[in-house]
């Protein structure tokens, strides 16, 4: 198999993924707070690496190291591209994802919201038929200045 078509062929990581340990010079950093689907409050850190090109004999590609814990990703994932904009552009998407889905709960396309419809308002209760002939002390009170 030929190195440029490892990655689309056989269907999984690459040997040089293992690799990846950690970020060691990260673009940004930062941690978010959200309630998982059993409401408990789960704390996610997310971590974007420099864009690197793949290594040698596996293809041109380059990829963006990635770390979410705290959601569905593992350890450091690779995000590729074919240079090193879209490596970090398609890396930012996957952050987005992650924000849409936990911290700002956006429903996917094409899907009805998850929360519950809130139930409508209460009118005001409308005000008595029965007029009284006159009007209160205080009313003429303020109306006269006495």
């Amino acid at each position: 198999m030929a190195p440029d078509s490892y990655w689309k062929d056989s269907g999984e990581w690459p040997p040089w993924r293992k690799q990846l340990k950690g970020i060691d010079d990260p673009i940004a950093e930062d941690s978010f707070t959200y309630r998982n689907s059993d409401g408990k409050r789960v704390k996610a850190r997310v971590v974007i690496g420099h864009p690197k090109p793949v290594p040698k004999g596996f293809g041109t590609e380059w990829y963006c190291p990635l770390i979410i814990e705290g959601w569905h990703l593992s350890g450091v994932s690779p995000v590729m591209g074919m240079g090193p904009v879209t490596a970090l552009v398609n890396a930012g998407s996957v952050v987005r994802a992650f924000l849409e889905e936990t911290v700002l709960k956006v429903p996917a396309r094409g899907s009805s919201p998850t929360s519950k419809r809130q139930p409508p308002r209460k009118q005001p209760a409308k005000a008595s038929a029965k007029k009284s002939a006159r009007p209160s002390k205080q009313a003429r009170r303020r109306r006269t200045g006495v």
